[in-house]
């Protein structure tokens, strides 16, 4: 049984982990020490993982979190969906356990269950089950589209975070996502809030959703969900069709962030997450914190599984040219520390745009480039920044 709080080193000091609320927190050498030190004298129950000797210096010792896809099978044909459509061979549970249980030896703390979507593995529960007993804090990311059946069985699974997708208003999510799902996923955030879980909302920013965000805050919090993240369009999957006609300029963007500056006033308890709030006085960005301030995470603090075993570092970027080795074959360890197989996303030079180097809101308010639009465009320029616009 693992430990209620787990101690994981780093270079200049260490995490100090919260399994049961998913709290991190970083310390640094000696008050790291100094915790654990404390912990022992009272003689609380704790984990330790320790600095591998062959660890990166240019990533952390191991993902702080790691998007698992379980399959590519959906219930939905959404317009903005990043995933391969592809039917790729998907890992059974017991496979799925043993992987589970190398990521908690490394040291990984959160696993985010995803697919497609998740839920329609018939398995689903014996996957959430394998991450808990193996000490991994659960989180789904989800449509929310279910039967009563499967809701009632999603409702009661030892889940910590449901992070479900919302685009909007009914006759927007509708036409977004297809006909009757708004519906299907409201029915599933009511149960959900009624349960007392933690809930969180995934909006996909686009034309045609960018007008009503403040409606969209008022029914999340009618229905007791009071966290929002709104996520840029990306150019991958069936986003790419028409991927400039649906996303947004960099003025409407700024026009975003200024509407979700003033929403953070008027509705105070109400939690908004945005990639480049530049013209916040206060960073909202980020619901995982980054050891590097604000960042893209992908490949030095976060990874992704596809349903097959093979490990990569983006949960967007796809395809035989992102994957770093499977996870069937090869332990997290050994694929995590060779920064050679990581390419761009361990290549400090080519990860982050220059117009991003030089800016002094870039890990601060700004994650800056996100990488796989860059390696889409070939541009030395960031689509959404509206940096521009306001110096």
């Amino acid at each position: 049984m693992s430990e209620k709080i787990l101690f994981r080193q780093e270079r200049n000091g260490g995490y100090k982990f919260n399994r049961e609320t998913g709290k991190v927190e970083f310390l640094e050498d000696d008050k790291f020490n100094n915790e654990i030190q404390e912990f022992k004298k009272r003689n609380e129950g704790l984990d330790i993982i320790s600095l591998p000797e062959n660890s990166s210096e240019i990533s952390l010792s191991a993902p702080l979190v790691i998007w698992h896809e379980t399959t590519h099978a959906c219930n939905l044909n959404c317009k903005e969906c990043v995933r391969d459509k592809g039917h790729e061979k998907e890992l059974n549970a017991e496979e799925i356990s043993q992987i589970y249980a190398d990521l908690a030896s490394s040291g990984v703390f959160e696993i985010r269950v995803t697919g497609g979507e998740a839920c329609l593995r018939p398995d689903i529960e014996k996957i959430v089950h394998a991450a808990k007993k193996n000490g991994l804090y659960v989180s789904l990311t989800s449509n929310g589209v279910y039967s009563s059946e499967l809701r009632n069985k999603i409702v009661n699974l030892p889940i910590e975070l449901y992070i479900l997708s919302l685009d909007g208003t009914e006759q927007i999510h509708d036409s977004i996502r297809g006909k009757g799902s708004y519906s299907s996923t409201m029915d599933t955030i009511k149960a959900l809030t009624q349960a007392h879980k933690n809930v969180r909302i995934n909006t996909v920013l686009m034309q045609e959703n960018k007008d009503c965000i403040e409606e969209l805050v008022k029914i999340l919090n009618c229905n007791g969900v009071s966290k929002l993240t709104l996520i840029p369009l990306r150019p991958w999957g069936s986003a790419v069709k028409d991927f400039h006609k649906n996303k947004l300029t960099p003025e409407q963007y700024m026009n975003v962030v200024k509407e979700v500056n003033e929403l953070r006033k008027k509705y105070p308890g109400f939690s908004i997450a945005t990639n480049y709030d530049i013209i916040s006085t206060t960073n909202h960005g980020s619901n995982v914190p980054s050891h590097w301030s604000k960042m893209c995470m992908a490949g030095i603090e976060a990874a992704c599984i596809s349903p097959s075993g093979n490990l990569r570092a983006c949960i967007v970027a796809s395809g035989e040219g992102f994957n770093v080795g499977n996870l069937t074959q090869s332990k997290l360890s050994t694929l995590w520390h060779n920064d050679k197989i990581w390419g761009i996303f361990r290549d400090i030079d080519r990860r982050v745009l220059e117009q991003c180097k030089k800016c002094p809101d870039y890990t601060t308010k700004c994650p800056g480039s996100c990488i796989a639009m860059t390696e889409f465009s070939k541009s030395p320029q960031e689509m959404y920044c509206f940096k521009h616009l306001v110096a």
